[in-house]
This record gives structure tokens, C-alpha cells and sequence, in this order.
């Protein structure tokens, strides 16, 4: 008996996260208990962040996101009422976030539009997302905007 719930395989799930709306397979703990709608925070190759279960990880949702059944990351945990304040606090900051760095951005007269910016939920990465006619050096935009962020 033992040996049998060593070899069991933990539970996955296919999660729908970040701005872009990314989908990914997910490892959950033993014994977890996830439905459709759930809210949950991950840990994704991009850092930490908020996501929604759409459905128990299969071989079929794994052909459907790209033939393999590799791991995206963990979840770990439930949303709590913390997490839930601490994402009001984040979609602030990604406000303050964007004129700052739309301001940057002219400031520095670089040739793109900016159209979102999303801070990774754990606070350690800030996304943008941009529109550009063609190849963009931001490489000093970049620099400057880590320094007046304090993130990468």
C-alpha cells in the first residue's frame, strides 16, 4: 500500500495566467482538489503569479498546449483574502507603472507604443508590452527603467 501512494503521481492541471492569458500544465500537491474556476497562485518559469484552473491536465490538453506534457510550473495554493489584496495593490502599481514608463519612453524619444505593463505577482518582474514598425534598441530604456522600478 505504501508503495503505491509513493508512486502516484501528483495532480495536474491545466491553469490560465499572467496578462497574456498563457496557458500552462501545473503540478499540484497530493491529495489537491482543484475545479474549473478555481483561483490559485503559481509558480511559472516567469516567477509567481495568479492564475485560474480551467481543467485536470490530460495527454489530450497536453497535445492541445504544444505535444508534451512538460511542467509549467507548480501551484501553490489557493488565492487567500491576502493575495487578493495584494493583486488590488499590484494592478496600482501597474498603473503607476505604465505612466512612468510611458514617460520614459518619450523622454527617450525610443520608437514603440506602449500598451500594458504587468508586474509578475511576486513583485520580481515587470513586464511591458509594445507596439514597434520594427527593431527597437531599449537596451538603455531597459537599464533605466530597472533602476526606477527596483525589478528586472
Amino acid at each position: 500500500m505504501e508503495d503505491t501512494i509513493q508512486n502516484q503521481q501528483p495532480p495536474r492541471f491545466v491553469v490560465r495566467y499572467g496578462t497574456m492569458r498563457l496557458l500552462g500544465d501545473f503540478e499540484g500537491r497530493r491529495g489537491t482538489v482543484l475545479r474549473r474556476g478555481d483561483e490559485v497562485v503559481v509558480r511559472s518559469e516567469r516567477g509567481v503569479e495568479w492564475g485560474t484552473v480551467l481543467c485536470p491536465a490530460t495527454e489530450r490538453t497536453g497535445e492541445y498546449l504544444g505535444g508534451t506534457r512538460s511542467n509549467s510550473g507548480r501551484i501553490l495554493r489557493v488565492v487567500t483574502s491576502e493575495d487578493r489584496k495584494s493583486r488590488a495593490d499590484t494592478a496600482e502599481r501597474e498603473k503607476q507603472f505604465f505612466s512612468q514608463a510611458a514617460a520614459m519612453i518619450s523622454e527617450r524619444m525610443v520608437r514603440m507604443q506602449l500598451i500594458d505593463v504587468e508586474q509578475i505577482f511576486g513583485g520580481e518582474r515587470l513586464i511591458l508590452y509594445y507596439l514597434s514598425e520594427g527593431r527597437v534598441d531599449f537596451r538603455e530604456l531597459v537599464k533605466g527603467m530597472a533602476r526606477e522600478f527596483n525589478t528586472r
